[in-house]
């Protein structure tokens, strides 16, 4: 009989903890890789718009959208995330209102060079915690 109770203890305890294994992954976990590796993709597509210009339709049009894109997806996790999620980004110093608007901001006047791109290029520098310049 110990050992039936043994069993259906070790059973029950084991479900629970794939329970909530399942819950952390897939509601704090996922939501904070996401965001690191959309960050690291933010990263590099700020260093590679550096210097695109209205001269160069075809990388301009695909970096624009790219810009796009990563606001949107900053947008979608901002409004989406759990907020033990939100509550940890923001604790360590990230905005992913900030970014978003930087991002927009930055597509926006991707064929500018009054000085506007440097402010929005700041602006996502900052939201995302970016050291040093691109």
């Amino acid at each position: 009989m110990a050992q039936i109770v043994t069993a259906l203890i070790t059973v029950t305890l084991s479900i629970f903890v794939g329970v909530f294994a399942w819950v952390a992954t897939n509601f704090f976990a996922e939501p904070l890789l996401y965001f690191h590796k959309r960050r690291r993709a933010i990263r590099e597509t700020m260093l590679y718009a550096a210097n695109v210009g209205e001269g160069q339709p075809d990388i301009y049009n695909a970096t624009y959208d790219e810009l796009r894109r990563h606001a949107a997806a900053m947008d979608a996790l901002d409004e989406t995330a759990p907020r033990a999620v939100k509550a940890l980004l923001g604790w360590q110093g990230f905005s992913m209102s900030e970014a978003k608007t930087g991002l927009i901001g930055f597509s926006n006047n991707l064929a500018t060079y009054d000085g506007s791109r440097g402010v929005f290029r700041e602006r996502i520098r900052k939201a995302l915690l970016f050291r040093g310049e691109f």
